[in-house]
């Protein structure tokens, strides 16, 4: 669908960026390079995390049930942790943060796992729907002596990067 007309210049940008980050988070939760009890609080943290997401997602939609059992989930989590050795982080307000270990951002995930940070802040950065991002991926003057109208364009460049980006 990249490369044939009507060309969608700007959805493959937000559709990698997609995917990178579950890919990135995959490699974070399952290194090689690190032991049991790291790879369990990764896990903890992952999924604790995901859980105050919840959390926010049901009190933004005033959901209060969906509030109440994500508050009991991350219960359920923390007890777990605990009774595995792990500890809960709160900040100075006492709201919560983690538990086991520091889930990274997906920007550190993605720099940290498939060193492509630069690449993540420009998918980010259309995703995010940033005029200077969008007009440089996804558009071109139409006319080079009026540079203020624009037509779509995905440069052979782009839609290259963003198969390899996908791809890898």
């Amino acid at each position: 669908r990249l490369l044939e007309p009507p060309l969608l210049t700007v959805s493959p940008w937000t559709s990698v960026r997609g995917a990178l980050e579950p890919a990135a988070y995959g490699c974070w939760l399952m290194d090689p390079d690190i032991g049991g009890r790291d790879r369990i609080a990764r896990s903890l943290a992952f999924r604790y995390g995901g859980l105050l997401h919840q959390k926010k997602a049901a009190g933004s939609m005033g959901d209060e049930n969906g509030v109440r059992h994500a508050k009991e989930r991350i219960q359920k989590v923390t007890a777990d942790a605990r009774r595995l050795g792990f500890e809960e982080k709160t900040d100075k307000k006492g709201r919560d943060l983690c538990v086991a270990t520091t889930l990274p951002s997906s920007t550190e995930c993605i720099r940290d796992n498939l060193f492509n940070e630069s690449g993540y802040r420009i998918l980010s950065s259309v995703a995010h729907s940033h005029p200077s991002a969008m007009i440089f991926v996804a558009f071109k003057a139409t006319d080079e002596s009026k540079p203020l109208l624009l037509s779509k364009n995905l440069s052979v460049g782009s839609a290259c990067w963003l198969l390899m980006t996908a791809a890898d």
